[in-house]
């Protein structure tokens, strides 16, 4: 039988039964539909999820340090005290894909300018923040 005779046969045979034909043909286009939008619903999904741990920049990771309820009973101060290390910034520095490690912290404190009072806000941050928000320091 040669390839031709098959395909003859094919024909005569979807011509035969056509609804059977039709059915089948609605069956794989359904299938093949459902897969599509099943693979699109789940790349959507891992690319929200991504976004929101990501953030709009797509490369900045932040990770902040909150303790637990079992923590703050063990030791009340430990809001006090600073949640990474120099030994943690340095070993995040060192992994390969990492190229800036900001470090930062805040202090609610009475801050003096001349002779003036009042109570603000001081934030601490390393050059990396610099470097990251792209910011020229004229002085200080």
């Amino acid at each position: 039988m040669s390839v031709l005779e098959s395909i003859k046969i094919a024909f005569s045979s979807v011509n035969a039964h056509k609804m059977r034909s039709i059915l089948t043909i609605i069956g794989i286009v359904i299938g093949v539909a459902a897969v599509i939008v099943i693979v699109s619903i789940g790349k959507g999904g891992e690319n929200m999820l991504k976004s929101q741990i990501v953030g709009p920049g797509g490369d900045t990771i932040q990770v902040y340090y909150e303790p637990s309820n079992e923590e703050l009973n063990a030791n009340p101060d430990i809001l006090e005290e600073s949640a990474f290390t120099e030994q943690d910034i340095n070993a995040l520095k060192q992994i390969q894909n990492i190229k800036n490690v900001v470090a930062a912290s805040k202090d609610f404190l009475p801050v003096q300018y001349r002779k003036k009072y009042i109570n603000g806000t001081i934030y601490g941050i390393n050059d990396s923040y610099i470097n990251i928000h792209k910011l020229n320091i004229q002085s200080g």
